[in-house]
C-alpha cells in the first residue's frame, strides 16, 4: 500500500508568561501514524517527546545560533480503534492549537511515528517555558495520551562554554579542539612544558576548595589557559558557600571536573546545572565502563595493561568507546594516561594513540591522568618523541575544531580507522593502522573527485586519487600500512569539494 506524505499544518501561538512575547508553532508531519489491528501485546497509548534541538540540557544558548527548537513527539495508539487523533498543545498555559493527524490501518507490524513541532526561537523570552501535549479522538475528544515537556532559553553570558552540534565546545561561539593536561600542580614551570607541546587547558586534579580554584584560575590565566578545576558536586545539594558558586563566570573557566572517584547523581547534576549554567561537568570513564549518565564531557581513558605496552585490543576497544558516543554528538575527549606521557612506554603504538583519538571522532585529548607526574618530562628522552606528535596535532587544531568530519569505511584486510576532515577547501585525512599486521588499504572519499593530489603529511610522498570505478567515481587511494601506523594526508590549498 502506498502512502501520501501528509500536509504542513500551521499554527500561530502568542505566549502567555510575558506580555509581547509569542512563540510560533508549526506541526510537521513526517509520517504516516500507524494503527495496530488487534494485537494486545504492544504498549498502551502514548506521547512521548523529545527536544531534537537543542541537543544539550534542553537549553538554547545564544552561541549555538539556534532559530527554531524542534521537538519531535513519539505517538503509539496501537491499543485503540482510532482512525483519526489530534494533538493538542498548549505552551505556557495558552492554547497554542490543535493539530489533527490521519491514523490510518495497514496490515504490516507497527511502527511508533514522530511528528514534528517547530518553534521559533527568536521570538521566545528568556527563561523557562513549558509544553503540554495531549492526545486525543477527534470526533469522540477522547484523551489517549499526554506529556509535558520544557525548554530554557538564556541570555547571553560574559563568557559561555558549550557544545554545537557536533559536540565540539563552543568558547564564546569558537569552536575549540580541547588539547589538555590533567595535573595537581600550578607552577609556572608546568604551563611552560605544557605550552611548548601545544596545550591551551589545564584540568586540575588537586584541592577542590575555593582558595585551591582561585589559584589554579589565576595561574591559567596568567599563562594564557583555560581551566577545568576539581569540584565535588554533591556537595551543591546542601546549599552555601561552594566554588561552583563563587567561581561560576570567570573567564578563564572552561568547565568543571567531577573526577571519576564517585559518580554524580541525577539530583546532583540538576543542582549543577542551576549554578552552572554556562559551564559543563566533565566526567571520566575507562573503556568498556559503564559511562556516567549525567556528564556533559566524558573523557574516556584506555584500558592500561599491567606491563604498560598498548596492544591491538587497547586500541580497538578505546577507539569504539570514544566513537560510540562521540558519534551521537556527545562531547567526547579522549584520555592518554600518564605512564604513555613519561616515555616509560614508548612504541608505534603508543604514539598512535592522539591520532587513534581525532579518527575515532573525539573533540578534544587530555594528556595523564594527573597525580604527581612531572609533565615535564615530555619535553625529555622518548617522552619528547611523544610530546612531537602532540606539537603535531595541535598545528591541525583549527580544521579539527572547525572542519566538517566524517568516518572513513576503508577496503582492506586490516583493520583501519579512519576519518575526513573538510575546512577552506582543504581536505585532512586521518588513517591509522590498529594492529601489529603490515599491508595494503584502500580509502575512498565520498566527497572527492579522482585526479586530486594529496600530501602525505611528515612524508616526502604525494598521492593522487583515482576513481573508485563506481557510478558516482568517488576519489580513492591505496597505501600501505606498517604495524600501528599512522598516516595523515591533505590537500593543497583551493582543491574544490
Amino acid at each position: 500500500m502506498n502512502w501520501t506524505r501528509p500536509p504542513i499544518i500551521h499554527a500561530d501561538h502568542v505566549s502567555g508568561q510575558t506580555p509581547s512575547v509569542s512563540v510560533l508553532l508549526r506541526l510537521v508531519l513526517v509520517a504516516v501514524l500507524p494503527c495496530l489491528l488487534g494485537a494486545a501485546a504492544w504498549a498502551s497509548d502514548r506521547c512521548v517527546p523529545r527536544w531534537h534541538v537543542p541537543w544539550y540540557r534542553d537549553t538554547i544558548y545564544a552561541s549555538q545560533g539556534i532559530t527554531t527548537a524542534e521537538l519531535m513527539v513519539a505517538v503509539d495508539v496501537s491499543s485503540q480503534n482510532v482512525t483519526d487523533c489530534g494533538l493538542y498543545v498548549d505552551v505556557d498555559g495558552d492554547n497554542a492549537g490543535v493539530f489533527w493527524a490521519k491514523l490510518r490501518r495497514q496490515r504490516s507490524r507497527p511502527v511508533e511515528a514522530e511528528n514534528l513541532i517547530e518553534l521559533d526561537a527568536r521570538r521566545m523570552g528568556y527563561g523557562k517555558h513549558s509544553l503540554r501535549l495531549a492526545l486525543f479522538t477527534r470526533e469522540e475528544q477522547i484523551l489517549l495520551a499526554e506529556s509535558r515537556v520544557s525548554v530554557r532559553k538564556l541570555p547571553p553570558g560574559p563568557a559561555e562554554v558549550c557544545p554545537n552540534r557536533r559536540g565540539m565546545l563552543l568558547v564564546n561561539g569558537k569552536p575549540t579542539f580541547i588539547l589538555a593536561a590533567a595535573t595537581g600542580r600550578c607552577q609556572a614551570e608546568t604551563f611552560s612544558d605544557l605550552a611548548a607541546v601545544g596545550c591551551n587547558v589545564v584540568l586540575g586534579t588537586g584541592g577542590q576548595g575555593p582558595e585551591a580554584v582561585q589559584e589554579l584560575l589565576d595561574a591559567a590565566r596568567t599563562h594564557g589557559f583555560l581551566a577545568v578545576p576539581p569540584v565535588a558536586v554533591a556537595s551543591l545539594e546542601s546549599g552555601g558557600e561552594h566554588p561552583i558558586r563563587s567561581h561560576g563566570m570567570d573567564t578563564a573557566l572552561l568547565g568543571w571536573n567531577s573526577g571519576n572517584s564517585a559518580p554524580v547523581s541525577e539530583a546532583g547534576y540538576a543542582a549543577f546545572v542551576e549554578c552552572s549554567a554556562y559551564r559543563p561537568l566533565v566526567s571520566f570513564s575507562g573503556a568498556g565502563s559503564s559511562a556516567p549518565s549525567v556528564a556533559d564531557v566524558l573523557a574516556i581513558a584506555p584500558v592500561v595493561p599491567k606491563d604498560g605496552v598498548v596492544t591491538a585490543d587497547v586500541l580497538t576497544n578505546w577507539g569504539d568507546a570514544i566513537a560510540e558516543r562521540a558519534s551521537c554528538g556527545h562531547p567526547t575527549w579522549a584520555v592518554i594516561p600518564a605512564v604513555f606521557l613519561a616515555g616509560k612506554s614508548d612504541s608505534m603504538s603508543t604514539r598512535s594513540l592522539p591520532w587513534l583519538a581525532v579518527a575515532a571522532g573525539a573533540q578534544g585529548i587530555v594528556l595523564g591522568d594527573g597525580g604527581n607526574t612531572p609533565l615535564s618530562r615530555l619535553t625529555e628522552g622518548t617522552g619528547k618523541a611523544f610530546a612531537e606528535v602532540i606539537e603535531g596535532l595541535g598545528r591541525l587544531r583549527l580544521i579539527l575544531a572547525e572542519g566538517d568530519d566524517r568516518p572513513i569505511l576503508p577496503t582492506g584486510v586490516l583493520p583501519l580507522r579512519a576519518r575526513a576532515f573538510y575546512h577552506r577547501f582543504r581536505w585532512l585525512v586521518v588513517a591509522v593502522n590498529l594492529t601489529e599486521t603490515p599491508g595494503e588499504m584502500s580509502l575512498s572519499f565520498p566527497d572527492m573527485s579522482s585526479g586530486v593530489p594529496l600530501r602525505v603529511v611528515g612524508e616526502e610522498r604525494v598521492l593522487t586519487t583515482g576513481a573508485d570505478g563506481g557510478p558516482t567515481g568517488h576519489g580513492i587511494i591505496t597505501d600501505t600500512f606498517e604495524p600501528y601506523q599512522v598516516h595523515v594526508y591533505t590537500t593543497i590549498p583551493h582543491v574544490s569539494k
